[in-house]
């Protein structure tokens, strides 16, 4: 492998709804802006169909209410909403079970989801500021898994290691439309551990391309 190739690469083709302009609900529409880029439904079609407590914007709770209403009418054809937790080796345990101490297992997790035809619908903090920023406040929604290969530098001639990402759909329209992260990154920076797992019908996977 060469600086900059990609190995092991499985994309999804659904992508999040960008954030309306004016806003539906003035705290933000992500998680109606990631329910209805999985399900092709208009904002407010994913509010009045999925949303059983009104047009408010989607707490957890409401996310996973919104995921099995949705099974039940036909708009996935599985959900997963619970989600395991590993222990972390004694020699990380300074910081307790944090999920960034998780992060290879984690991503194995989600890479399977994925493999499955299956979307990862995370919960995140938006201004990337870890967990003393505060509790999660946005949506996002993971559709891809790669290998990114780096250069080692100076005085390791050729060799390169490979780097674990997930592709990051985002519906903010003050952050990339998609980005690849590194799972410990995304984990320390934003949480998002507790992913729902959810397959719309007709799923695709590509796999194995640049």
């Amino acid at each position: 492998m060469k600086d900059g190739d990609v190995s092991d690469l499985i994309l999804l083709p659904r992508r999040v709804v960008q954030q309306p302009t004016p806003l539906l609900n003035a705290s933000g529409d992500c998680g109606a802006c990631v329910l209805g880029g999985l399900t092709d439904l208009p904002l407010a079609d994913v509010y009045a169909k999925l949303q059983r407590n009104g047009p408010r914007p989607f707490a957890r709770s409401d996310m996973i209410d919104a995921l099995h209403d949705g099974s039940r009418m036909g708009l996935f054809e599985r959900c997963y909403t619970s989600s395991p937790s590993w222990t972390v080796d004694d020699w990380f345990g300074e910081w307790g079970n944090v999920g960034w101490m998780q992060s290879g297992p984690w991503h194995n997790y989600v890479r399977l989801g994925l493999e499955a035809g299956c979307y990862a619908i995370a919960e995140v903090r938006w201004a990337k500021d870890g967990p003393l920023g505060g509790h999660a406040d946005h949506w996002v929604l993971l559709c891809g898994a790669r290998t990114y290969w780096k250069a080692l530098g100076e005085g390791f001639g050729d060799r390169c290691v490979g780097s674990p990402q997930i592709l990051v759909s985002c519906s903010s329209r003050t952050t990339p439309d998609e980005e690849w992260v590194e799972p410990s990154t995304f984990l320390r920076q934003r949480g998002g551990f507790n992913v729902l797992l959810v397959r719309p019908p007709r799923y695709y996977v590509v796999s194995d391309g640049p």
